[in-house]
């Protein structure tokens, strides 16, 4: 009685891997026909994921920005043209 409780405390499991193989088994005797069709959206999908898993574990670039605060200002007034009429005053 002690294995049948634990088969059925597993009962999950076992449809699980059960409805698993029956789908692999179908998707093997399907796959010339899906492939053959299906290959070039295959492959780029794989090579899409594969990039990305990459970049995902590349680290990122180690660059110091210590004079970000101080010439972001300027930069930003400068493109705004805030400066420029701050100049053209003190003429």
């Amino acid at each position: 009685m002690d294995i049948f409780a634990k088969i059925l405390h597993f009962k999950n499991h076992i449809v699980t891997l059960i409805s698993l193989s029956i789908f692999i088994t179908f998707f093997l005797m399907l796959a010339p026909n899906i492939l053959t069709y299906f290959w070039p959206l295959l492959l780029s999908t794989t090579l899409l994921l594969v990039t990305i898993l990459a970049f995902n574990n590349v680290p990122p670039l180690a660059v110091e920005f210590s004079n970000v605060k101080e010439s972001e200002g300027s930069l930003l007034d400068f493109l705004a043209g805030h400066q420029h009429q701050e100049q053209l005053e003190e003429f």
